[in-house]
């Protein structure tokens, strides 16, 4: 599914992210959903999927990091200086041009 995210297909890599949360909902493939849902535009989503990754693992830096980026793009500055706070404070050496890990 992220090789088609890399390639542009969106329908299909939505579709297949799904299928992947619905057999099992892990921090990665919820951060892989609104890590698309971003790409889409649909900042809210985004924010959504991202704060479920974070329920599942609140520990889970990258998905405070994409939360802040998701926040960032909706214009609510405060919150995406605060999630990118507590990612830098998880993981100082997170990089975001990467997939989740």
């Amino acid at each position: 599914a992220y090789a088609l995210l890399s390639a542009g297909e969106d329908a299909q890599a939505m579709a297949d992210f799904t299928a992947a949360a619905s057999l099992d909902p892990s921090p990665k493939a919820m951060c892989l959903m609104g890590m698309l849902r971003m790409n889409l535009g649909d900042y809210d989503l985004a924010i959504r999927d991202f704060s479920l990754a974070l329920e599942i693992d609140p520990s889970y830096a990258y998905a405070y990091a994409a939360r802040a980026e998701a926040y960032a793009l909706a214009g609510q500055t405060a919150k995406a200086t605060e999630d990118m706070a507590r990612a830098r404070a998880i993981a100082p050496d997170l990089d975001l041009s990467a997939p989740p890990p």
